[in-house]
């Protein structure tokens, strides 16, 4: 028997890294955007590599009494201009005979005119982080307090994307068909179907549901729970694992970008540079820079800066208090509504600067 797709890695992964990156997973009507963040870039988080199911082929494959197929939970999405995901994911059991439990919540929306990709992250309760990419900008929010960072997106459009986050959806061989309905005023057909559809055997119990969009084959809404002992989640796992997948919003076009994420302006100079500047990276609203000095003496010359200027500015907050990946933070508001946001740290014993250039918030 081959030792099915398991959330728990993907689910484990999540818990212990709290992340900003962006992904794939089923393309609108134009092609999927890989949002990586530039490796060079100091201040910025890196996309972590969330660990994928994985899954044995047995010489011969179990599966269950009925008989649909649903070998690739992301077919269909190719067809469609935007839509909007939502995956529950949960377990509760032990590890090595301590207990356990862990949840997650996904949320993705996707366009193809303009180009959009935008995730939020949720895990054990904790704020959702954001990122992804719109219009050939990339956003990214470390948590819903935290400040969005936005500049422009240098990435190559043609690298491969995950299959995220249906790499988490088993795959299901023989479900039963019940009946038809609409979901979200969507024509569906309903399976249903147990552990051998997924690949299991006894002793493990599983419950699932599967409602299919009646024209474009899409999935819209997956559901199940999964209960099974040693070994079967994986080396000494026993527990209960679920999953809740729905999609909704489509062809809707909708996309939400946090509030306070907009879209960078191009630098104009207008923003002081300490003395003895060296420019790192210079592009349209992202200015990376280099100086002698400590991050007080930084804060404080922009905050007399802001002053003179007469622009507003904001109470500097420090993340990762008492880390050498320590990053302090300050907000500056010129006249005109816009946003000058800038991020202070020190590495390898010089002080780096991020100014990041944003257009006025939106006006009621």
């Amino acid at each position: 028997m081959k030792k099915p797709y398991s959330l728990l890695p993907w689910l484990i992964g999540l818990v212990f890294f709290l992340m900003a990156c962006g992904l794939g997973g089923g393309a609108a009507s134009t092609k999927e955007v890989s949002t990586p963040l530039p490796a060079a870039v100091p201040n910025t988080p890196a996309r972590p590599a969330i660990p994928a199911p994985t899954a044995e082929q047995p010489a011969s494959p179990v599966r269950g009494t009925g008989d649909f197929d649903l070998p690739d939970p992301a077919v269909g999405l190719d067809g469609l201009n935007s839509y909007r995901q939502t995956l529950q994911t949960s377990f509760e059991g032990a590890i090595n005979g301590e207990q356990q439990q862990s949840e997650a919540v996904l949320t993705r929306e996707v366009a193809g005119e303009p180009a959009a990709e935008l995730t939020w992250i949720e895990t054990g309760g904790q704020g959702a982080q954001f990122f992804g990419s719109l219009g050939g900008i990339l956003y990214s929010k470390a948590s819903p307090d935290a400040p969005c960072s936005a500049f422009p997106d240098q990435s190559d459009a043609s690298a491969p994307t995950s299959a995220y986050p249906f790499a988490a959806l088993p795959p299901i061989a023989g479900a039963t068909f019940v009946d038809e309905g609409e979901i979200s005023s969507i024509p569906t057909k309903h399976y249903t179907f147990d552990e051998q559809a997924i690949g299991f055997s006894s002793p493990a119990k599983a419950q699932g549901e599967v409602w299919v969009a009646s024209s474009g084959g899409y999935v819209v809404r997956y559901t199940l729970s999964l209960e099974a002992l040693d070994d079967q989640l994986g080396p000494g796992v026993t527990g209960v694992q679920s999953w809740s997948y729905d999609l909704s919003e489509v062809n809707t076009g909708t996309i939400r970008l946090p509030e306070d994420c907009q879209p960078p302006l191009e630098y104009d100079g207008e923003v002081p540079l300490l003395d003895g500047a060296v420019v790192v990276l210079d592009q349209p609203g992202y200015l990376v820079y280099q100086a002698p000095g400590s991050v007080e003496a930084a804060v404080a010359f922009y905050q007399e800066q802001a002053e003179g200027l007469g622009w507003l500015a904001g109470t500097p907050v420090e993340f990762g208090t008492g880390t050498p990946e320590s990053v302090t933070r300050l907000t500056l508001r010129p006249g005109d509504g816009s946003l000058i946001q800038l991020a202070f740290e020190m590495v390898s014993d010089s002080l780096t600067v991020t100014v990041q250039s944003l257009e006025p918030l939106p006006t009621e």
